[in-house]
């Protein structure tokens, strides 16, 4: 996570700014906070799109801001860290962000919990499996696939030899030490593989974005939020003349 607060490095001094006006200062840094970690996000979602080879609209999407308040100054720029299905983005981004060795994926996890995956064994899409325009499997494949393998670990998921039959036989099957396959004639046709966990370099620098974003946006936001507050004090104390004189 990118925090940014009134002691970040490098920003303007918002309270110096909005010292003739101290009732304002809580409300104005708390909004030109909040609006910088919104444009963070929008250049941190712009970064992905260019780094990335086709990046799914879950992950473009996963970044999110925890608004700054009057008594909390401080906003949050994050990753989402939770999916309904499959894997969070501050996850499996992870290795994108700081390098190294990636987090295993929830089928993979499944796979080493049944057994079929040792420690340190990972799985990658075979050369003859379909993709999306995202140049991934769909969730609904992977599901799939583990379930006929009896990778699944809730095992009221997995495939019966009786359901089997219903659909018409099983069509992927676990091949030891070489991955997910099926048939199609007299040929095997790979679907997911057996692979060593790769070294990622870095591709998504996090940090760096949000701490350059930020050091651009928040004087234009401070601006803003001081202007606003101007023209607030000024409404109120035009109002409270008006009051004054009827």
């Amino acid at each position: 996570m990118f925090k940014l607060g009134v002691d970040t490095p490098n920003m303007p001094n918002i309270q110096q700014m909005l010292a003739s006006m101290p009732n304002e200062i809580p409300f104005a840094t708390a909004k030109a906070l909040t609006r910088t970690s919104k444009a963070v996000e929008v250049d941190l979602r712009a970064t992905m799109e260019r780094v990335f080879d086709r990046p799914k609209p879950f992950t473009v999407r996963s970044t999110f801001t925890k608004p700054a308040t009057k008594r909390r100054l401080q906003s949050t720029v994050g990753l989402k860290d939770f999916a309904p299905k499959g894997t969070a983005a501050a996850q499996y981004l992870q290795a994108q962000i700081a390098g190294g060795k990636r987090r295993p994926k929830r089928s993979e996890r499944a796979l080493q919990y049944r057994g079929r995956l040792k420690p340190g064994q990972y799985m990658a899409p075979g050369r003859d499996a379909r993709l999306n325009k995202y140049g991934n499997l769909t969730a609904a494949q992977v599901v799939k696939a583990l379930s006929n393998v009896g990778g699944q670990i809730d095992t009221y998921q997995n495939t019966t030899s009786a359901s089997a039959k219903r659909a018409g036989g099983r069509k992927y099957f676990w091949l030891p030490n070489n991955g997910i396959f099926w048939r199609q004639g007299k040929k095997l046709k790979s679907f997911m593989v057996i692979a060593s966990n790769p070294n990622y370099r870095q591709r998504f620098d996090f940090y760096g974005v949000s701490q350059q974003s930020a050091e651009r946006h928040l004087p234009d936001q401070v601006l803003r939020s001081v202007n606003e507050a101007i023209s607030e004090a000024a409404r109120r104390s035009g109002a409270s003349s008006g009051r004054g004189g009827s």
